[in-house]
């Protein structure tokens, strides 16, 4: 349930505690020069830097520290007592899968600092209702919230220029989302089989969307953004993007 980090420890690397759900606390030599912990958590010497989360801790709330700048990649991943993360102002980075498959967390809220969102940040957290992506941030990486089968509301601020792979990918719960004017791309899958989705409203100098974007809407009445494929921006869209829309009206 514990590991000790002693003195001489120099380097960790990442996903060093995946698959841990034991494991309790990181415990860290006070001689070490590179690494601290604090109640268990294993931080950067300077505390900018969550690295480690143990996966079996037992606290369902976590308020990060007002020195923390970035969460690393894989620092929270599998955490499943977490129901809540409070994030500090000063966070401008969260790492590559850093709250991956927290199954039960409910509650985000991304603060203004933030810039940065690694991809799959967020993939598979089941619980997830809401989200209000940071207006510092301009593109959402790959798969940042695929498999958030609760996530009904996403706010997306203008700024933002790209929506990666597979972002939004089975979002069942999804019903309605609007791209802002900034984006000028969606990637391969981002809304795949989202299900739930009835309206999307797309901008008008989208230049690229990739294949399988609006795959298996099939609860959607009408599509009143499909009047945006005749704006002369579109450079690229793929068939393949409107496989099961037998009710919709392409003008």
């Amino acid at each position: 349930t514990q590991i000790t980090i002693p003195e001489g420890v120099t380097s960790i690397g990442d996903w060093a505690f995946a698959n841990c759900p034991s494991l309790t606390s990181v415990v860290v030599d006070e001689h070490n020069t590179n690494y601290i912990s604090v109640d268990g958590i294993l931080f950067n010497k300077d505390k900018t830097t969550i690295i480690q989360y143990p996966i079996g801790k037992a606290d369902t709330e976590y308020v990060v520290p007002a020195e923390v700048i970035t969460i690393d990649a894989g620092a929270f991943s599998g955490c499943m007592n977490l129901t809540s993360v409070i994030f500090s102002d000063s966070v401008t980075g969260i790492g590559t899968s850093a709250f991956s498959n927290c199954g039960n967390l409910l509650k985000l809220e991304l603060p203004e600092s933030v810039t940065d969102i690694g991809d799959s940040a967020f993939t598979g957290c089941h619980c997830l209702e809401s989200v209000k992506i940071p207006g510092g941030v301009t593109k959402i990486g790959v798969s940042t919230f695929e498999f958030c089968d609760s996530l009904v509301s996403v706010e997306i601020p203008e700024g933002v220029t790209s929506i990666g792979e597979s972002t939004f990918s089975y979002c069942v719960s999804l019903t309605s989302i609007t791209i802002p004017e900034s984006v000028t791309s969606i990637d391969y899958r981002a809304f795949y089989w989202c299900e739930g989705i009835t309206s999307i409203e797309l901008p008008e100098e989208i230049e690229s969307i990739g294949i399988k974007n609006f795959f298996f809407f099939i609860n959607t009445p009408q599509m009143n953004f499909f009047p945006c494929l005749k704006y002369s921006s579109i450079k690229r869209l793929n068939k393949r993007d409107f496989v099961n829309y037998e009710r919709i009206q392409i003008y």
